[in-house]
């Protein structure tokens, strides 16, 4: 569980940041870059104070207020480094309690940024829920299953 809670905290900071610089997730029907939209005649982008485009066509643009993005990045950055390989060399125990604080922290700032809360489709909010899709992506060969795992250390099995 622990390696699990590993992995989606990663899964959270990837799509953390995006969410901070791009803003909420586009429905996955109506993903594409915003500009093919506008000149295309598939409809007006609504573009607020905090707009900045995704390249990727995957987020609205509209980012909540980069002060208060910041908050959610450094939240973020904290999580990361409280997963880092860095902490075995400074005898730094992970536990679940611990990973699970750092959750419930980006969950916080998540919500200081988009008090409105994250539409159903959004990776971050999927993450934070824990009701992730990972078929079909890298994510889901690293995934261990807690039934089946097994810990060796030193040749044998523990």
């Amino acid at each position: 569980e622990i390696q699990n809670t590993r992995l989606r905290i990663q899964r959270l900071k990837l799509e953390g940041e995006e969410l901070a610089k791009h803003g909420v997730a586009k429905h996955p029907e109506k993903q594409s870059l915003d500009e093919y939209q506008e000149n295309f005649g598939y409809g007006k982008v609504e573009k607020q104070e905090h707009y900045n485009v995704d390249p990727t066509g995957r987020r609205t643009g509209n980012r909540c207020d980069p002060k208060v993005a910041e908050t959610l990045l450094k939240t973020l950055a904290d999580a990361e480094a409280a997963i880092s390989k860095n902490q075995v060399a400074q005898k730094v125990y992970l536990t679940k309690k611990m990973l699970m604080d750092k959750v419930d922290e980006i969950r916080g700032a998540v919500m200081i940024c988009y008090p409105m809360g994250l539409p159903e489709w959004d990776n971050v909010r999927l993450s934070l829920e824990d009701n992730e899709d990972l078929s079909g992506t890298q994510w889901a060969t690293e995934h261990l299953d807690p039934e089946t795992s097994q810990l060796w250390w030193g040749g044998g099995e523990e």
